[in-house]
């Protein structure tokens, strides 16, 4: 089977048709996901759908791109850690959380780093949107030894850069940007990485693959084979074995299925 490694069930795009997007994408192989909410007000949602779908494997967190209430009594990190400590079952990490050059700031950082705190005093990974600024996370990480791993996901960095986060114990998700002919330098990571170093994700409903542009206007579960296909491809190997290697590695480091 082929895991979904990051997207968002709960995404607005696919309010009107939630089940058949779920249902499409098992009916190619890909049978479970791991669902990321990024702000406070989509974490009941995610564990709302979980209840109706055991294949979903959940993760909350607060994404840099979005405005969280972080002042005061009952503020968004107070209620992710009172959800971190007596969690779910189904929810397996803390994310998506992160930084990004394009709109990076202190407060930016310091979110980051107390999400980091969090997942190590629970003991979970941690899911993780990094552009472009692949050498700083890494170093980040390394302040906090305690952590037991996660997914640097939507990897978009250098071969060097990608075998630095897997010698720290980290996935580095690998999305539809892999498909376009330009993306050259990623396609070189895919090629050059460990077997026991990436994941495989769509993203959806962003990251939408090559072929699917000017078609589709959301991408979806679904389309992981697509980006199978390209990853097997690149790196010789059988859709078989790309499965079950990149379920092996999602089981390892997110301790379950």
């Amino acid at each position: 089977m082929f895991i979904d490694a990051h997207c968002h069930l709960t995404a607005f795009a696919f309010a009107e048709r939630r089940a058949q997007i779920i249902d499409a994408a098992r009916a190619v192989g890909v049978s479970a996901f791991i669902s990321a909410a990024t702000d406070r007000g989509s974490w009941q949602r995610l564990l709302a759908l979980r209840e109706h779908h055991s294949d979903i494997a959940v993760s909350l967190g607060l994404h840099p791109w979005f405005e969280h209430r972080l002042e005061g009594v009952d503020h968004d990190l107070d209620a992710l850690e009172t959800l971190l400590s007596d969690p779910p079952p189904s929810l397996i990490a803390v994310g998506e959380c992160g930084v990004d050059q394009r709109f990076e700031s202190d407060a930016q950082w310091q979110l980051f780093d107390a999400q980091l705190g969090l997942a190590e005093q629970y003991g979970l990974p941690v899911v993780m949107h990094c552009v472009r600024l692949n050498d700083q996370v890494a170093k980040l990480l390394r302040a906090h030894p305690r952590l037991v791993g996660g997914l640097i996901h939507g990897f978009s960095g250098s071969t060097v850069q990608a075998q630095r986060f897997v010698d720290q114990g980290y996935l580095v998700g690998i999305g539809g940007a892999v498909t376009f002919d330009r993306a050259q330098k990623l396609q070189r990571v895919v090629k050059a990485l460990p077997e026991h170093g990436f994941v495989l994700e769509t993203d959806a409903p962003d990251m939408l693959p090559a072929s699917l542009r000017g078609e589709a206007e959301y991408n979806e579960p679904a389309n992981l084979r697509i980006v199978a296909q390209q990853v097997a491809a690149l790196r010789n190997v059988s859709l078989a074995q790309l499965a079950d290697s990149t379920t092996t590695n999602v089981r390892r480091v997110f301790g379950h299925w």
